[in-house]
């Protein structure tokens, strides 16, 4: 499992490259990402504990961002008289 394009960025064609985007979301799975350390392009020669848990906080950052910005959407839509929905 790696991170980076779904496909080949140079023919725009071919098998997939990656699993994940680089905001970890599994390519072809809505809602779904990995948190994981198999997720690093290149994996360091030391202690992997650190990297993975750097790893796991990006994810949670991307996924509260992600609640906060359909709460807005949610809030907005709320907001708008009933004749405008």
């Amino acid at each position: 499992m790696k991170i980076g394009p779904g496909i080949d960025p140079q023919t725009q064609l071919g098998p997939l490259v990656s699993v994940v985007d680089p905001l970890l979301r599994v390519h072809g799975v809505d809602g779904l990402r990995v948190a994981h350390a198999s997720v690093m392009p290149t994996i360091t020669t030391g202690n992997t504990n650190a990297p993975s848990i750097m790893i796991g906080e990006r994810v949670a950052d991307f996924v509260s961002g992600d609640a906060a910005s359909l709460s807005q959407v949610l809030n907005s839509v709320a907001a708008q008289p009933a004749e405008e929905q």
